[in-house]
């Protein structure tokens, strides 16, 4: 349940939910962006400050992101989000959360 929040949450633009105008991450606007240091910092901190407001019950382990394709240092229209969360009830149970923004 919470991997299936965790993705929606992902996948969702800010202003998309209509109640909830807030919720989102924006990952869209960081393709065709540059792929440096940079960028994905701005990318994990969007995640990061989403993810705390509106995901209870796990924590973030582990957040990486990366470029797909062959697009080069000059931007993609793909990106990877892969999040390693911990929950909080168990304190050995780590699952991955992978997400493709395209």
């Amino acid at each position: 349940m919470i991997k299936d929040a965790v993705k929606q949450l992902l996948l969702t633009e800010r202003g998309e939910r209509v109640m909830l105008p807030n919720l989102g991450c924006n990952l869209r606007r960081y393709l065709f962006q540059p792929l440096d240091e940079n960028t994905f910092e701005s990318i994990k901190r969007e995640i990061q400050y989403s993810f705390y407001n509106y995901i209870v019950g796990a924590k973030i382990a582990k957040l990486a992101v990366f470029p797909l394709g062959d697009a080069g240092p000059a931007g993609g229209n793909s990106l990877k989000v892969i999040l390693s969360l911990k929950l909080d009830t168990a304190d050995l149970e780590i699952f991955d959360v992978e997400v493709d923004i395209s």
